[in-house]
């Protein structure tokens, strides 16, 4: 994947919990995610 040319259909800001799941619940409807975390995935 060309990573300059990539065009999510979302963005998700945080990788925490809701993050996570909203990401994979995009994931499994075939929509391309971007996700945005400076830190570690997963949450506190």
């Amino acid at each position: 994947m060309d990573i300059t040319r990539f065009e999510p259909d979302l963005i998700v800001v945080g990788g925490g919990m809701g993050g996570i799941s909203a990401t994979m619940r995009a994931r499994k409807l075939g929509a391309r995610v971007a996700v945005i975390e400076p830190a570690a995935l997963g949450g506190t």
